[in-house]
């Protein structure tokens, strides 16, 4: 499906079939951008990756859509990846909630999934109490430690580990009543 600027006033959000209409829609600019990346080696790109960007720019002005629920859009469309057997492989994002990490070595997090033995992936990014720097939970320190893990995963709570005397394990992830950040879950339909 090309991207055109007209298909922009095709979206609604009470139309029935938004999701799908904005899956189509984000799916024709990426085609677009991958086409632009692969230069000769893929399709010709239907426009220059100044215009690609200023379309993504307008699509997602003109549909109120932020990156937070581009997954649930699509995810709700029906899009995903495939698998080598024909499965889908969807992503669930949760937030973790109040986790304070100097005083507390793990945080359950329910992950609200139906079937727990379908979840493929889980990864996690931490905010910083002042919110200045995000980190990958299972980031690696300058001194070559691990900053902590996603553990055991139940039926209906997955476990978050931080490592003592690691990364987190400090005031700066101390702050409550807040977010400390978010779960990925990616798993098979």
């Amino acid at each position: 499906m090309a991207y055109t600027p007209a298909a922009i006033t095709t979206f609604s959000r009470s139309t029935p079939n938004d999701g799908l209409l904005f899956a189509q829609e984000f799916n024709a600019l990426y085609s677009d951008i991958e086409n632009y990346i692969a230069g000769n080696g893929g399709a010709a790109p239907s426009m220059t990756l100044q215009q690609i960007y200023s379309r993504v720019i307008l699509f997602l002005t003109a549909t109120d859509i932020t990156a937070d629920k581009i997954l649930e859009k699509t995810a709700n469309a029906g899009v995903g990846r495939e698998t080598v057997d024909g499965s889908i492989v969807r992503t669930k994002i949760i937030e973790i909630g109040d986790w304070n990490m100097d005083t507390t070595a793990s945080k359950d997090v329910t992950h609200g999934l139906p079937d727990f033995k379908k979840i493929r992936n889980v990864s996690a990014i931490i905010k910083r109490d002042d919110e200045a720097i995000y980190w990958n939970l299972a980031s690696i320190t300058s001194a070559g430690q691990l900053g902590g893990s996603v553990g055991a995963l139940g039926t209906s709570v997955l476990t978050l580990y931080r490592v003592t005397g690691g990364n987190f394990d400090s005031t700066d992830f101390d702050a409550t009543s807040f977010n400390r950040g978010w779960v990925y879950i990616d798993y098979v339909d």
